[in-house]
């Protein structure tokens, strides 16, 4: 396996080649460690089975891979909402969750 002081200093040098800064204005780095993650997530957006996950990235627990490695944005859970089925009776009424009874308006929407 090569060394991974030369593998860091290539990653390094391509970032820099391609005109991706690696660390942004967030203080996050492009580094092995972050594609990892990146690998992960991607499985799971694709559909991969969280063991299938697990086994790939080399994790001997399901939750270390779920919990830590695999990540969701807003979109993502906006979208897995928006899939459930209407409750009964809702098909006819418009998407205004204002009127769902014992739900307070929220002066910021």
């Amino acid at each position: 396996m090569p060394d991974i002081t030369k593998l860091a200093k290539m990653l390094r040098k391509d970032l820099e080649g391609a005109g991706i800064a690696y660390r942004d204005e967030h203080d996050c780095v492009v580094d092995f460690h972050a594609l990892r993650h990146t690998y992960a997530t991607n499985l799971a957006r694709s559909g991969v089975h969280p063991k299938i996950a697990m086994d790939l990235l080399g994790h001997s627990d399901i939750n270390l891979t779920m919990a830590y490695y695999a990540h969701t944005d807003v979109k993502e859970r906006g979208a897995c909402m928006d899939s459930l089925p209407k409750l009964v009776g809702e098909e006819d009424k418009p998407d205004d969750r204002e009127q769902t009874p014992g739900r307070k308006k929220n002066p910021k929407r």
